[in-house]
């Protein structure tokens, strides 16, 4: 696994926040009433032109508010001033309350006092103080394991939680796995789960145990990139481009020219965009279904940008039976150079 862990949980963390982040909501404060307003929101700090893990907007019965998300695997008190430093940056950005909630992986490797407070002590006292809520997820795995709907997104992190897991552990993700009615977030969470698992097991045992699973299909068909992420992805890379392009054309073009390069720019990133997801998606497909693959290979699914051509190889990949089938195929798929013609 070439991802550091640290990365992994971060990524995975980040990325149910920005599918589900009533459900980590949910985690923190069980059975309390809110609605979710917003979750498109700049979660830029111009003060230290920096960003935070998650910010969303919500409303109680009290109002509305901010949620602040951080995502840690392991506890790090020199966090403290940097979590602090942010719900004050976003606070004053926003003007409203902030609720900044710590999530925690894995429990501190020694007794950690005072978990979720900042203190600044000159002398023998505090004089300022600071607390946030720490969610510790190693606490909730009983309830993970009873299938508790309000912590589903947390199953792909279960075998993180255990303390070492076993192929029971393994079977039982599984069953919840497939208790999903829904076949997205059914690959949602098998994209993750192996992620995870395969730091616990190895990789032909990973591939027999999910062999004859039908979710496998619907996993590698329908991975978030190639639907909800692929989208917000796009969302962002427009509005980005478009901020750029409005800053440039309003000093050198004029507005009917600004209309134009910004479709064509939005084309060009869209594009480029889908071709990217769909060349990492064709090589983690292979890599689950016969191991690491060779520089030769990922050299032929870099040289193919057609996103038409990259589709239908990623269909015919997953029913594959080995990679000379895949090589040959990649092979009458790479454009042919274009020969120079010889002057006379």
């Amino acid at each position: 696994m070439t991802e550091d862990i640290h990365q992994l949980y971060d990524k995975f963390l980040k990325e149910m926040a920005e599918l589900h982040p009533e459900e980590l909501v949910q985690v923190a404060f069980p059975n309390q009433p809110f609605e979710l307003i917003s979750t498109q929101l700049d979660k830029e700090l111009i003060v230290r032109s920096k960003q935070v893990d998650t910010v969303f907007m919500i409303r109680t019965r009290r109002g509305r508010q901010l949620f602040h998300l951080e995502f840690k695997s392991r506890y790090d008190r020199r966090e403290l001033r940097k979590i602090f430093s942010d719900a004050g940056g976003l606070t004053s950005k926003y003007r409203l309350d902030v609720t900044t909630i710590l999530y925690l992986v894995k429990p501190p490797s020694r007794r950690a006092k005072d978990l979720g407070l900042y203190q600044v002590m000159p002398f023998d006292e505090p004089t300022n103080q600071f607390g946030f809520k720490v969610v510790k997820l190693w606490e909730l795995l009983d309830a993970i394991l009873a299938g508790d709907k309000r912590l589903t997104s947390l199953v792909p992190l279960m075998l993180e939680l255990v303390e070492k897991p076993n192929i029971t552990d393994l079977r039982k993700q599984r069953d919840l796995i497939r208790a999903q009615k829904d076949p997205q977030r059914r690959a949602e969470m098998y994209y993750y789960s192996l992620a995870f698992a395969r730091r616990h097991f190895a990789e032909n045992l990973l591939r027999t145990f999910f062999k004859e699973d039908k979710a496998m299909n619907e996993f590698w068909e329908s991975v978030p990139i190639f639907d909800d992420l692929l989208k917000a992805k796009l969302q962002r890379m427009r509005q980005e481009v478009r901020q750029e392009v409005r800053q440039e054309v309003r000093q050198e073009v004029r507005q009917e020219v600004r209309q134009e390069v910004r479709q064509e720019v939005r084309q060009e990133v869209r594009q480029e965009t889908e071709v990217l997801a769909l060349q990492e998606s064709i090589m983690t497909a292979l890599e689950a279904h016969f191991g690491r693959v060779n520089a030769k290979i990922v050299r032929l699914i870099n040289s193919i940008d057609n996103p038409q051509k990259l589709k239908t190889i990623f269909k015919r990949a997953l029913a594959a039976q080995s990679l000379d089938t895949v090589v040959n195929m990649l092979q009458k798929a790479k454009p042919t150079p274009k020969r120079k013609t010889a002057r006379a």
